[in-house]
């Protein structure tokens, strides 16, 4: 899909910002430039939309060289995101987004289906935030219609500069969470410039390290964790990078059968169970987690087991079958357990996922 070849960028004050640059971006890839501030990575995604020139090299769109193109034009077909969103604080969220639709002369039909087909692939209800500006929305709210407005047009190719970088740690993670099901779904043909490795690791399917405008490592994100290719990689992914492997591995994976008994149930119909396994879910009739029973709470055969049992919020102490083993980890140092039950949004008991398993991924 992006090829780059000997691609080299050097200022008019003799800065040399990319040097011999070459990689290739396949199709339906999320490809992550990383590196020390400095390092040509964003210089290098501006230059695949011709936002800045290039001094010698050639970079290829489908086997099309983009000097070829028509600077605008390679633009409309190219999705463009950064940091700063760039929304138009005087148009509306739905002008915002419907800005390349309307240069493309879309029918107004397509264009208004495809604005809430969008808001809505982004969590975003329609109906309150088409009419709102860009100044009634918090920092999150805006890159995703940041988002919305890179995706608008339906392009082959999102280009994305550091889009949730000015955004708060939790903010973060969660349009993290969502544009990788986002790009689960869409199956664009991402080039993603982040500083963040632990955000680089979750979201890639390959990775490009770059170095003073060279490229020192272009992998997928497990071998780049297993074999770096220099020290220089090895200290940048850090000293944890066995827990960043956690990031990419799935619950869904590594889901074990788990032990359930109703709430309504007596404690000695719930012994044999603690007896064999030291612990037992306890749920709902509907199947939903409560809370958990172990076998030294288990002292009154004639309670039931909701008298019994240590009770939970299902949101705060479980995970879903897409979360990442490194955040099942983090649930069971949060509660003190061993396992963690594994359910769906409302809830319902899937299964569990227990230590020993993430110690063995």
């Amino acid at each position: 899909m992006i090829t780059l070849t000997e691609v080299v960028k050097i200022y008019p004050d003799g800065t040399t910002a990319v040097k011999d640059l070459s990689f290739k971006v396949d199709d339906g890839e999320f490809c992550v430039l990383i590196g020390p501030s400095g390092c040509g990575k964003s210089t290098t995604l501006r230059m695949i939309n011709r936002l800045t020139p290039l001094t010698s090299g050639q970079i290829f769109i489908d086997g099309e060289e983009i000097s070829g193109y028509r600077p605008e034009i390679l633009r409309r077909r190219i999705g463009y995101s950064i940091q700063t969103v760039g929304l138009f604080p005087h148009m509306t969220v739905a002008q915002n987004i419907a800005t390349v639709p309307r240069l493309l002369k879309w029918e107004n039909g397509r264009t208004e289906k495809r604005l809430d087909d969008l808001l809505e692939l982004l969590n975003l209800d329609p109906g309150i935030y088409r009419q709102k500006y860009p100044r009634q929305l918090s920092g999150g709210e805006a890159q995703r219609v940041g988002v919305a407005r890179a995706l608008a047009a339906d392009p082959e190719i999102l280009l994305m500069d550091e889009p949730f970088g000015a955004i708060d740690p939790i903010t973060r993670q969660t349009l993290q969470t969502e544009f990788a099901r986002i790009q689960r779904e869409l199956k664009k043909t991402i080039v993603f410039v982040t500083h963040d490795i632990d955000e680089a690791i979750r979201l890639a399917s390959r990775i490009v390290i770059l170095r003073d405008g060279r490229l020192v490592q272009h992998d997928t994100p497990e071998n780049i964790m297993t074999k770096p290719a220099d020290r220089f990689v090895s200290d940048f992914i850090g000293t944890d990078r066995a827990l960043k492997r956690l990031s990419r591995l799935k619950v869904t994976n590594h889901l074990k059968n788990a032990l359930s008994i109703k709430d309504t149930a007596l404690v000695r119909d719930a012994l044999p169970l603690t007896d064999r396994h030291g612990y037992v879910w306890v749920v709902d009739r509907e199947n939903r987690v409560q809370g958990w029973l172990s076998h030294c709470a288990a002292s009154s055969p004639g309670e039931t087991v909701a008298q019994s049992m240590n009770r939970i919020d299902f949101r705060s102490c479980s995970v879903m079958t897409d979360s990442t083993l490194i955040e099942a980890l983090s649930r069971m140092i949060q509660q003190g357990n061993r396992s963690a039950p594994v359910v769906d949004s409302r809830g319902t008991l899937l299964g569990e996922i227990r230590l020993s398993d993430i110690l063995e991924a």
